[in-house]
């Protein structure tokens, strides 16, 4: 049980932090497009995948809404 809680806890307490920090985009001047790369400021790298019900998608679907991508592992 307290797996699952911590589980759960962890991804909503990241998301509060991020939108706390700051949750709109950040803006840029017209026509000018950050580079990409995973640096602060930078544009976030294409990521793609599938979602539960095997419906593709990518992060680009996403543009301009708060995302939080959970990578774990089960080792």
């Amino acid at each position: 049980m307290n797996s699952i809680k911590r589980n759960l806890v962890v991804p909503l307490l990241a998301m509060l932090l991020m939108m706390s920090l700051g949750g709109s985009p950040a803006t840029q001047p017209s026509g000018s497009a950050p580079p990409t790369g995973t640096e602060v400021g930078q544009t976030a790298p294409e990521i793609v995948g599938k979602d539960i019900n095997g419906k593709a998608m990518k992060l680009s679907d996403f543009r301009g809404k708060i995302v939080v991508i959970d990578f774990f592992g089960d080792w």
